[in-house]
């Protein structure tokens, strides 16, 4: 009996990817509708065979569903002529079409595929330049002691994060790495790019943050020996007075407007600086500058930031509580050749007072 399972089952799967193989020239509504048949006649066929026979054992017909899933997902991706817009899958009458959510599934599984193909990957960002991965659950001042270590042993490096926490973790460890070195005459300037997930990982964004060392006067005070508690680093204005636009991030908005937004004062030469509060905030701002990076690339403008904390009165929801938010410079740069990697160096002026 097990043996004829295992024949039937097998010669399912083989009847049902030489329907994949015919599906790559189909549309991809009538592949999904064609899935959701095989799906429904599979649970009907289960259902009468267990009426006829109670000692059926319906454990391979079982994962029919997941197989057809499966070999759907396979023929998407090889394409056919419809492809995945969006027409298709309209629900207000265009199509008459409904989604249900295995579809749902398949289609935001291909649509994910597709944005992380056109990404570049880790190993072109990085090149040759050395590694610092940032994970949400290692105590920030941790990563930013071991940034502060890349920072003083290499003119630039890499910073990896994945998701909102990670993100929000690298950005504080940015501003807290920039304390630790203030004392000895570093200060630190980044880029970022959203990079290709590692196979491993199936939730969160996955950025890279290319950071270069700068050379800055050294800040005295308290506490202020090479590396020895923190020091307020050096004020830094990248464009004069006149020449900044104050910008703030909500969390629960979205990053396509704020880049839009960034972008277009990259192009008239301003100065940015954006306040975020909290972690989905953060994350949202870092994700809001990739967009602005990649919208000016084709101009020959390149986007720099710095990241530093301050302390602000809220208003509205929370008005008159004080909190303790990023602070991020955004400020343009003619493109250049990249160091070992393959960001592009940054030429800035590092003064402690507004570029005249």
């Amino acid at each position: 009996a097990d043996v004829q399972v295992m024949e039937r089952q097998a010669a399912l799967e083989q009847l049902l990817r030489t329907v994949a193989d015919k599906a790559a020239q189909m549309e991809t509504q009538d592949i999904l509708t064609l899935t959701a048949a095989f799906v429904a006649a599979a649970n009907k066929s289960d259902s009468q065979k267990a009426m006829l026979d109670p000692q059926y054992q319906v454990g391979a017909t079982e994962a029919l569903p997941i197989t057809c899933a499966n070999i759907a997902f396979e023929a998407i991706q090889r394409g056919g002529p419809g492809g995945l817009g969006t027409a298709g899958f309209i629900t207000n009458g265009a199509t008459g079409m409904q989604m249900d959510p295995f579809q749902q599934q398949l289609l935001q599984q291909q649509q994910q595929q597709q944005r992380n193909q056109n990404l570049p990957s880790l190993l072109e960002v990085v090149g040759s330049l050395q590694t610092v991965k940032v994970s949400a659950k290692t105590n920030v001042k941790t990563i930013a002691g071991a940034i502060s270590k890349a920072l003083r042993s290499a003119e630039a490096f890499v910073a990896t994060a994945v998701g909102q926490e990670g993100i929000n973790h690298a950005m504080k460890a940015l501003c807290i790495c920039r304390c630790y070195v203030a004392a000895e005459g570093l200060d630190l300037t980044a880029t970022v790019t959203e990079v290709q997930p590692d196979a491993g990982i199936s939730i969160g964004q996955c950025y890279a943050f290319t950071v270069v060392r700068m050379a800055v006067q050294a800040k005295p005070g308290p506490l202020a020996s090479a590396g020895v508690g923190r020091t307020e680093p050096q004020v830094r204005f990248s464009r004069p007075p006149g020449h900044q636009t104050d910008m703030k991030v909500a969390g629960g908005g979205t990053a396509g407007p704020v880049g839009g937004a960034i972008a277009k004062c990259l192009r008239e030469d301003r100065e940015i600086i954006i306040t975020s509060v909290g972690p989905a905030s953060v994350a949202k701002c870092v994700e809001a500058m990739v967009l602005a990076r990649n919208a000016i690339k084709s101009d020959g403008i390149e986007l720099f930031f710095f990241p530093g904390f301050e302390e602000i009165i809220m208003t509205g929801p929370g008005a008159g509580e004080q909190r303790s938010c990023v602070r991020v410079h955004v400020w343009p740069e003619q493109a250049m050749a990249p160091f070992g990697g393959g960001e592009p160096a940054a030429v800035e002026l590092t003064t402690n007072e507004p570029a005249l």
